[in-house]
């Protein structure tokens, strides 16, 4: 082999061909990742085995009643793609699941409770386990007025709330506006 045909592949081709299977791992490897996220994680499960426990299936997400729950009638929308953040859903499912959400929060406000708290978390600093599932979803939880959350969390409740200061408003604003 020739020197300059040595040269090529030990400068060009080589690290090329380095950044292709670096490439390759991080697309394929991220797939085997979302796969192996998929196989143990029970809102993907109830798809596959659970049909049973869906109250409402559309075509992106579905609605089930969360087990554990906070108080009766706790409610799950969840999409059926297997994401963990909603910058993650495509614009269909982002609009699908927000319609869902609010038809279930309809629901509620006609038929369970007078009010409705709706929340979704992302803590990818908190592990899976039975109070926490690394796939997005959207909790409705049906409130009443002295409830019984609420008579088992107000005496936490104390002096959690403090007047946004200047420093922080501006530092948000910073932050929402770049």
């Amino acid at each position: 082999m020739d020197g300059k045909v040595a040269s090529f592949i030990n400068q060009i081709y080589k690290p090329a061909l380095r950044h292709w299977f670096f490439f390759v791992d991080l697309i394929f490897g991220s797939e085997k990742r979302k796969i192996e996220a998929r196989m143990t994680c029970p809102f993907c499960e109830v798809l596959v085995s659970k049909k049973e426990r869906v109250l409402v299936e559309k075509l992106h997400v579905f609605v089930m009643l969360s087990d554990p729950r906070l108080m009766p009638g706790h409610l799950l929308v969840i999409p059926k793609r297997h994401v963990e953040k909603l910058s993650e859903l495509l614009e269909a499912e982002r609009k699908e699941l927000f319609d869902v959400v609010i038809e279930a929060e309809e629901k509620i406000l006609r038929e369970v409770a007078s009010g409705c708290d709706i929340g979704q978390h992302f803590r990818p600093f908190i592990y899976q386990n039975k109070l926490k599932v690394n796939h997005l979803h959207v909790h409705l939880r049906p409130r009443e007025l002295k409830d019984e959350l609420y008579e088992k969390s107000q005496i936490y409740e104390k002096d959690v709330f403090k007047d946004l200061s200047q420093e922080e408003f501006d530092r948000f604003k910073k932050v929402f506006n770049n």
